[in-house]
């Protein structure tokens, strides 16, 4: 099993973790904070970039430095100049 897939792996794990929390504190009546849904945000944003770009060791998904990589963040840019 390559970084890649350990990474996602791992960081999926937290995020149901954190999901699992806060349904939790939701059916007992608690608030959800601030710190939860940003916690939540991050991990998720971690998980589709460790998903998302490869590795040069192990050659394995989308480099960024590659053509197909700098189209990537090119749309990626351009959707959060509009958002």
């Amino acid at each position: 099993m390559n970084t890649r897939k350990i990474g996602g792996l791992i960081i999926g794990l937290a995020i149901l973790a954190v999901l699992g929390f806060t349904i939790y504190k939701i059916l007992t009546g608690k608030e959800v904070g601030f710190n939860e849904i940003i916690t939540f945000s991050i991990l998720f944003m971690m998980f589709f970039s460790a998903i998302t770009w490869g590795g040069e060791k192990e050659k394995d998904g989308i480099l960024q430095k590659e053509e197909l990589g700098k189209k990537s963040q090119s749309k990626v840019q351009k959707l959060v100049i509009i958002f």
